[in-house]
């Protein structure tokens, strides 16, 4: 049975931004004052969320679940880069919380999308009938902002440009995209669904 349902909870946020050299980001905003760096740093941890969501990756560490309403085949886990899966969890048919044996299920790193399958010979238990039956928690992302992809970086440079010069919902000026910008940036690292 596939999972029409995926919910995705955030446990431990990042614990750093993927920029941390505001003096680097000042320069290329043009910006030569002190006194927008709280706003900058809100700016950073915005772009940083939309990025993450709308390209399903983890830029810095933070560990999630992964909530589903029963075990299909093979469970896909829309958030990369994986490190490390910490538990399959279940809700018995009696509704207690059980934790699977880690060597009933291999990990596939490799995948666009990391994914959980059964070892050989091994099947999924049963699971009480209600939302969310299956917690999935993972951890995720790079640890230091020098492993990201350059790519991501400038996306999100991007991002915080438009944001420091847009402050507002709406604008007098006529607002063109940017050619090869932002989406053009990150559109090979997003996987569209067909």
């Amino acid at each position: 049975m596939k999972n029409a349902n995926q919910t995705y909870v955030l446990v431990t946020p990042p614990s750093q931004e993927p920029i941390g050299d505001y003096d680097a980001l000042k320069t290329h905003l043009r910006v030569d004052t002190d006194a927008d760096d709280l706003l900058l740093q809100d700016y950073v941890k915005a772009a940083r969320a939309y990025l993450e969501k709308i390209a399903n990756v983890m830029l810095m560490e933070q560990t999630w679940e992964l909530h589903l309403d029963c075990f299909s085949s093979v469970i896909e886990i829309r958030r990369r880069p994986l490190t490390v899966v910490e538990s399959v969890g279940y809700y018995d048919s009696d509704n207690a919380l059980q934790t699977l044996d880690p060597s009933s299920y291999h990990v596939d790193l490799n995948s666009f999308y990391p994914r959980i399958g059964l070892m050989s010979g091994q099947l999924w238990p049963t699971t009480a009938q209600r939302f969310g039956a299956v917690v999935v928690r993972f951890s995720g992302g790079w640890e230091n902002p020098e492993q990201i992809d350059p790519i991501y970086i400038q996306a999100l440079k991007l991002h915080v440009a438009h944001l420091y010069a847009n402050r507002e919902a709406v604008s007098a000026d006529s607002m063109e995209k940017v050619p090869m910008g932002y989406d053009s940036l990150i559109a090979t690292e997003r996987r569209i669904p067909v």
